[in-house]
This record gives C-alpha cells, structure tokens and sequence, in this order.
C-alpha cells in the first residue's frame, strides 16, 4: 500500500452582514496522519453510479476513529504532480466511517485535476 501525508482541516468561517457563518476559503490543520486512496469496488460503482465514482474518491486513514477530529470538513493529501489527486487542493469530506480499530474510511468529493 502506497501512503502519503495528509492534513485534516477545519475552514475557517468569517460572518457576513447578516451575521451567517460563511467560509472563507482558508484552512487551520487539525491532525496530521497517513492516508490512502482506496478504489471503488463493482458494488460500488453499481451502487453509487459513474457520476459520484468519478467525482468523489474513498480515502482511508491510518488512525483509530477515536482520535479522528469531529470537526473536520477537509483533507489535503500531499501529492507529488504525477498523482491523479488535484495537488495540495483540500477535498470536502462527505462521509466517515470505521473501519476495524486501526483505521477510518473517508469519502470525499473534488478530487480530480
């Protein structure tokens, strides 16, 4: 299995005129950890169909699901520029899960370059 570094991160969120938090694009690092991309296996992709499996990626994080930070709505994976993932560009987490007691399964979306 290949890992990389990643960071996850919260956004940070400014309130507007009308006192709504919004964000504002910029990312604080909660917990630094290891991460790969996992596949998307046939059930999967029969299940979710070719538009999410193209657009979102399965991540999956060398950490117990005990030490994963509730607050954090972003991965950045560290990337050299020959990987398909969007380089340093932070994924919106949409899902989490455990997976046995050493790792957590991620889904994220905006990954493609």
């Amino acid at each position: 299995m290949i890992w990389k570094r990643a960071r996850l991160l919260r956004e940070k969120t400014v309130s507007d005129e009308l006192n709504d938090s919004i964000g504002n694009g910029e990312f604080e690092t909660l917990r630094k950890v290891e991460a790969r991309i996992a596949p998307w296996s046939i059930e999967e992709q029969q299940i979710y169909g070719a538009t999410v499996t193209e657009s979102e990626v399965k991540v999956l994080l060398k950490m117990p699901r005990k030490m994963y930070p509730k607050t954090a709505t972003h991965i950045r994976i560290e990337a050299d520029t020959s990987d398909a993932l969007a380089v340093n560009q932070p994924m919106e987490i949409l899902s989490v899960a455990q997976r046995g007691t050493r790792f957590v399964a991620i889904r994220c979306r905006g990954w493609k370059t």
